[in-house]
């Protein structure tokens, strides 16, 4: 059972049931609390005997001891040149002694032994059990056991975030991007770069871009892929960034759809994907139209597409998808084609605009294909009394295939008259 699945089905308005839930699956809620048995103990103790202050006592104790364990991972030695606050311990025992936890939070966040979300994670438990203990009778409130329930993930989320493997700027830098929401890397990235050699960033930022395309992160740290790889590709020389711009190429040569369609989202952070290869530019492109129900209900995707049109080029759409694209174009200008709806949408749709540029710009063949979408358009749409007063927009989409140099005298279309 998952994390939350668990807290959200224990009672916090029923305490018998609510520390019995606590007792059967005190090692789901506590990743790897085998590690710290004698904390484990005490806790089923302390919960046996309804004592909830000493039970969160010991949350607090447990997350203090795995936050050492973090910083002690790599040795004293590691410790005392990187600590930032100039401290020379002898052994691990002098870390428990002579300094205090919150110097200890501090310490961690600078060295990068933790993300900015397990910081927070320790804060907030701390902040929250002073509160709770400061009002805590005998037995908790309901109110009370809904706010352990919170603790109780907060403790959740920072046992279950993997500790540092390796010791280097690189990899503290890739720990943080992996493990870490967008808000929290803000200013964080960018002294961690600033000490990378130009080929390191080039690294970092290709194995940023294959740890993408495999997608085994979380939905949570998916922009962060983005902002790291923003820092660490507008520090680079040009010369590094055509290496990146030629492995990017290869590493999607023969990619799967699903790995164009997400490098396409990381590399928009950098504006990087118009500058790949036409053939992967196509394949998106056309991937596009895989799902036409989808693409026809949302406004955003239509404009999406018309600015990849305007920045990949018209000529990259593939003559399967003429009349899909036809149906597109003509249910988007219909929507959006007016000027007047532009503050309408906040600008958001105005790359309708483009699409009478886009019908002077094609071939041949698709135009025979538009022109035979739009009769059957036209048609529809004039049975409706209300819906045909709208088709007169269509008319910039008609002059602009009449003022094709390659249309044949006599073949213009006639305008729109509603």
């Amino acid at each position: 059972m998952e994390i939350d699945d668990f807290l959200e089905l224990l009672p916090h308005d029923d305490e018998t049931k609510f520390k019995k839930g606590l007792i059967t699956h005190i090692n789901l809620l506590i990743p790897e609390i085998h590690k710290y048995e004698d904390s484990r103990v005490g806790m089923l103790l302390s919960l046996h005997s309804g004592d909830y202050v000493e039970f969160l006592d010991q949350l607090q104790e447990l997350m203090v001891r795995e936050l050492r364990h973090r910083l002690m991972h790599f040795g004293i030695d590691v410790f005392n040149s990187e600590n930032g606050m100039g401290l020379r311990l002898k052994s691990e025992k002098d870390l428990e002694n002579k300094v205090d936890n919150m110097d200890l939070m501090v310490i961690a966040i600078y060295m990068g032994a933790i993300t900015p979300t397990q910081e927070r994670c320790l804060f907030a438990v701390q902040s929250e059990i002073s509160l709770l203990e400061a009002k805590m009778n005998v037995l908790p409130s309901k109110k009370q056991r809904k706010k352990i329930k919170e603790v109780l993930l907060a403790v959740h989320i920072f046992f279950e975030t993997p500790k540092l493997e390796k010791w280097n700027w690189k990899d503290r830098f890739f720990f943080m991007v992996r493990n870490s929401e967008l808000d929290d890397l803000i200013g964080m990235l960018k002294p961690m770069v600033d000490k990378f050699s130009d080929k390191e960033k080039e690294e970092t930022a290709e194995k940023l871009f294959h740890e993408y395309l495999l997608d085994c992160y979380s939905d949570l740290v998916a922009d962060s892929f983005g902002y790291g790889l923003r820092i660490l590709w507008f520090s680079l020389p040009e010369k590094n960034k055509e290496n990146l711009i030629s492995k990017y190429n290869l590493r999607l040569k023969e990619a799967s759809e699903e790995d164009v369609l997400n490098a396409c989202n990381l590399l928009s952070h950098i504006d990087v994907f118009r500058v790949l290869s036409d053939d992967i530019k196509g394949r998106l492109l056309n991937l596009r139209f895989s799902d036409m129900e989808l693409l026809l209900a949302n406004p955003i995707l239509m404009n999406g597409l018309m600015i990849e049109f305007h920045d990949y080029g018209i000529g990259l759409l593939a003559e399967e998808n003429y009349k899909s694209a036809a149906e597109v174009f003509l249910n988007f200008y219909f929507e959006y084609g007016d000027e007047a709806t532009y503050e309408l949408h906040n600008y958001e749709l105005s790359a309708s605009m483009f699409i009478p540029v886009y019908l002077c710009e094609c071939s041949p063949e698709l135009v025979a294909c538009f022109k035979e979408a739009l009769k059957e358009f036209v048609a529809k749409k004039m049975k409706d009394p209300i819906e045909k007063k709208g088709l007169a927009v269509l008319n910039d989409l008609i002059e602009a295939i009449n003022n094709r140099a390659d249309l044949e005298e006599g073949k213009k279309l006639g305008l729109i008259e509603v």
